[in-house]
């Protein structure tokens, strides 16, 4: 791993949304895929790999299992913190073809997750297709939190959910 630090500009957030952005097709054609326990604890432990191929090739058999990987929800938003953009982004992929069944772990995990992955799990909601009633109670609590990659994240979800639509705002 390398010992530079990961910097959310506004050019890799909106690569992260757009790149997601074609997986919404596969969450309905995944959501019918059921994967062994033994399955899913493999790929789960994979997500923890030295090697980055691995934990996107992980995170990528996650993802096609849809709602099968709500389990491995808690995982991809660890192994979202490492500092490699294109890990990054693999696991915000999966986690948007688990869907909105994520959102209750991602909710949690916005309220109770550690630092490095709070921040992380409210990019998540960006790109799930979630409830605006559930999110915006939660997430306004944090409009003024510590943390200032929260807090942007915070208002662009408030942007966002505020919205008629849901549409980014």
């Amino acid at each position: 791993m390398s010992s530079a630090k990961f910097v959310l500009t506004p050019w890799l957030f909106a690569s992260v949304v757009f790149v997601t952005a074609g997986f919404a097709h596969a969450q309905s054609a995944a959501a019918e895929l059921v994967p062994s326990q033994s399955t899913l604890a493999r790929l789960i432990n994979e997500l923890k790999s030295d090697i980055p191929q691995t934990c996107i090739a992980a995170a990528d058999a996650l993802g096609k299992l849809g709602v099968g990987a709500k389990e491995a929800v808690p995982a991809l938003l660890e192994a979202s913190t490492n500092d490699q953009a294109w890990i990054y982004t693999a696991m915000l992929a999966a986690i948007q073809q688990v869907g909105p069944t994520a959102v209750p772990i991602l909710l949690d995990q916005v309220e109770n997750g550690q630092p490095n992955v709070r921040w992380r799990a409210a990019m998540a909601l960006w790109i799930v297709d979630a409830d605006r009633e559930q999110v915006l109670p939660i997430t306004k609590k944090f409009i003024a939190d510590k943390d200032p990659r929260l807090r942007a994240m915070v208002e662009r979800l408030i942007s966002k959910y505020e919205t008629t639509d849901g549409a980014p705002g």
